[in-house]
């Protein structure tokens, strides 16, 4: 027969007991050693990740190409204060920064020329082209109005236009002896020489001379004559007028020639004289170019222009400074907390041209953060750039290369567009990616 187990009573260990006072600790201020917090050295390092920040510093210190860092961490454990903390403790002084410009391709205007310039060098070298500008501007319609020059191309015109005029004293003289004339004829709203028979001392077109004959106004023999005569006046007409068209191209030829070499002394000074002042081979050759269509383009600098012309013509004297480093001396570091495809690797603007169209050119180019950061520090959440179309493979892509192409990207599209192609940026830069476990498993895989 079962029996009810009886129930005992849990049994009492008066050493594991816990008095009410005991539940709550507290500090008693007399062990603390100090009167107030204000009388502390605080820590400058996060504390407890030594092994962290030392792969930190390292990974900062390695200027050679390809070392890049990531940080893993939870949110909120502190990553951006650390790389903060470690770069503002860091010497960041560089000597070598650079100045970043586009200026004007004249062998592929649709392929702008990266210059690297010294620091502070990319806002002088943009003036001293305007004052290049201006000088031309002005200088240039006085220069033409000298009586010296003047003298020169009147003798230069007055020499085409007696060998013209013998030519056509030439050809008129036989015209005459042989009965015809040189006639002006009317085409719409042109004018064209043409050889003309002459009937009863009355000039009369050559589709009329059929009908003469028939009326007995003109003899058989005269007609034929005429028409014998006429093909070979004629063509000898058309030579004339090659000659003469010759005889023009030949006197823009020495008027161009003789201006060039009114102008090329002034040029010539003001281009050596900048060349001289930057020292830097590739921006000599550019300078060179811009001397060649300068003294190839003189008439368009001569007169006043309508606006939209103008900036056609001033456009390779216009030199774009994407990164301004003048004053600075120690390497940029970036934050970019925003990292969209345009924030980053910048955009080319489009404008609206005179016939309604979109257009673009060196000037409209706009560097982002991977630029402005150029022989520094960019620091990027990896999070932030996973959820932004276009941008990771695009920052591998440079990364990889060492190289970064400014491209047009269409907001809309969420795509980078067709535009002109600027000449790659080298890049020199330090990148560093903040991220959790997932990201870091995103990279891994």
């Amino acid at each position: 027969m079962a029996t009810k187990a009886t129930k005992r009573a849990p049994a009492r260990l008066p050493r594991l007991e816990i008095k009410p006072r005991e539940l709550r600790w507290q500090c008693d201020p007399d062990t603390l050693g100090f009167e107030t917090t204000a009388s502390l050295e605080s820590k400058p390092n996060i504390i407890g990740q030594d092994r962290a920040l030392h792969a930190i510093r390292l990974g900062l210190g390695l200027r050679s190409p390809g070392y890049n860092i990531f940080i893993s961490g939870l949110t909120g454990v502190g990553k951006l204060t650390a790389i903060r903390s470690e770069l503002e403790a860091m010497d960041l002084s560089r000597s070598d920064l650079k100045d970043i410009c586009y200026v004007h391709n004249f062998r592929d205007p649709d392929a702008p020329l990266c210059l690297m310039l010294k620091k502070g060098q990319g806002a002088p070298l943009k003036k001293r082209l305007l004052d290049l500008l201006r000088i031309v501007s002005e200088v240039l319609p006085v220069a033409l109005q000298n009586d010296t020059f003047k003298r020169k191309q009147a003798a230069i015109a007055d020499e085409i236009k007696k060998r013209r005029d013998e030519m056509q004293r030439l050809l008129e003289k036989d015209v005459v002896a042989q009965g015809f004339s040189v006639q002006q004829i009317e085409y719409g709203e042109f004018t064209r020489p043409e050889i003309v028979p002459v009937v009863a001392n009355e000039p009369v077109p050559v589709d009329r001379l059929a009908s003469l004959l028939a009326q007995g106004k003109i003899a058989q023999t005269d007609y034929d004559r005429i028409q014998s005569a006429y093909p070979v006046l004629s063509r000898r007409l058309d030579d004339l007028l090659a000659a003469a068209r010759e005889l023009q191209h030949e006197l823009d030829h020495r008027t161009a020639d003789l201006e060039r070499k009114q102008l090329s002394p002034l040029i010539d000074y003001a281009v050596k004289d900048i060349a001289e002042e930057f020292k830097y081979e590739k921006l000599t050759g550019f300078l060179q170019a811009l001397r060649n269509y300068v003294l190839d383009h003189l008439p368009l600098f001569a007169v006043p222009r309508p606006e939209a012309e103008r900036r056609r013509i001033i456009l390779p004297f216009q030199v774009n400074v994407l990164v301004d480093n003048t004053g600075r001396t120690e390497a940029p570091v970036v934050i970019e907390t925003s990292p969209s495809y345009t924030n980053i690797f910048g955009v080319i603007e489009r404008f609206a041209s005179g016939d309604g169209d979109h257009a673009t050119d060196h000037t409209a180019i706009r560097g982002g953060s991977l630029v402005s950061a150029h022989g520094g520090y960019l620091v990027l959440n990896l999070i932030d750039i996973f959820e932004e179309p276009m941008v990771w493979p695009a920052l591998k892509r440079a990364l990889k290369s060492g190289r970064h192409v400014i491209r047009g990207f269409d907001s809309l599209l969420l795509m980078p567009i067709a535009s002109i192609k600027p000449e790659p940026i080298e890049l020199d830069i330090k990148i560093v990616l903040m991220g959790d476990q997932w990201s870091y498993q995103q990279l891994y895989e």
